[in-house]
């Protein structure tokens, strides 16, 4: 008798919330990755991303191309796919106390997504405050993201730490935002920031 084969998928979202990489730009890395005849055929879906049953187009990967992608996006936190991808082939006979405390880690980690989350929310509503109101202070990261560029935490600390006593030394002031990790960061004049980023 002939055994059924289940194929198991991975969508890019899953992938990205697990890394904690943005959607939008993975998709262009994905789509730039499957052009190339050896990484295999992938197909776009539509998938709930929330709550409310909103809908994100994403690609739909097997174990192979999904692997691939996540050491292309984060070579760091491969580990995640890889351990995800052992929950997915192993089969479940958990005891109820096990499946509790497996659905309590499950909250633990949607908790964090949320602060993450609100955090990014908090940032984009700064920027669209600071633009609607003539308010010209950003984070570093608020900065970069509205003048496209890319800058990795330790490049981000620098430009913070430069653009702070560049602040003190001309006597602007410096403000406050929420951060996920530190609590607070430092908000600063645009007139700053465009010494520091040399616009």
């Amino acid at each position: 008798m002939n055994e059924l084969i289940v194929k198991e998928t991975m969508t890019l979202k899953e992938i990205t919330d697990l890394l904690n990489v943005q959607h939008s730009k993975a998709m262009v890395t994905i789509a730039k990755m499957a052009k190339n005849p050896d990484f295999g055929a992938v197909s776009i879906l539509d998938v709930a991303y929330n709550e409310q049953g909103q809908t994100i187009e994403t690609y739909k990967l097997d174990k192979r191309q999904s692997i691939a992608a996540a050491s292309k996006l984060n070579t760091s936190l491969l580990m995640k796919v890889i351990d995800r991808w052992q929950e997915l082939e192993s089969p479940v006979h958990l005891s109820p106390a096990e499946q509790l405390l497996a659905n309590a880690q499950r909250l633990v980690d949607h908790e964090r997504q949320l602060k993450e989350l609100e955090y990014q929310q908090h940032e984009t509503s700064c920027q669209v405050k600071a633009l609607v109101d003539g308010e010209d202070y950003f984070t570093i990261v608020g900065y970069t993201n509205i003048t496209n560029r890319n800058v990795n935490q330790k490049e981000a600390n620098a430009l913070g730490r430069q653009a702070a006593k560049l602040c003190r030394e001309r006597e602007w002031s410096i403000g406050e935002a929420p951060h996920p990790v530190f609590g607070k960061c430092g908000a600063y004049p645009r007139e700053a920031l465009e010494i520091i980023f040399g616009d």
